[in-house]
């Protein structure tokens, strides 16, 4: 993979600075300043330039806001898009349920 684009659901945007907040892990190596944008409600981020076999991401809270209240047990969905090394493109919908 050279990119991800994370679509979140309509009740959350990201926050400026998200970058700051995040902590990336790609092919088992912890990337210091990972290359993170927000823009309303897309993530994108850039991996190495050659490609990587997995990428884990995990935000800390506050890294995402609210834009309504979200009841506990609502499904959210989350569209994600890789881009492979080839150029070929993937997409997935990761479902998820709001805690509190």
């Amino acid at each position: 993979m050279r990119a991800l684009k994370v679509t979140l659901p309509s009740a959350l945007r990201g926050r400026p600075g998200i970058a700051r907040r995040a902590r990336l892990t790609a092919g088992g190596r912890h990337l210091r300043r990972p290359k993170l944008t927000a823009r309303g409600r897309t993530i994108t981020l850039t991996l190495a330039r050659n490609g990587v076999c997995s990428a884990d991401l995990r935000l800390a809270p506050g890294a995402l806001r609210q834009l309504r209240a979200i009841a506990v047990g609502r499904r959210l969905r989350f569209a994600i898009l890789a881009t492979r090394s080839g150029g070929g493109r993937l997409t997935a919908t990761a479902p998820a349920r709001a805690a509190r």
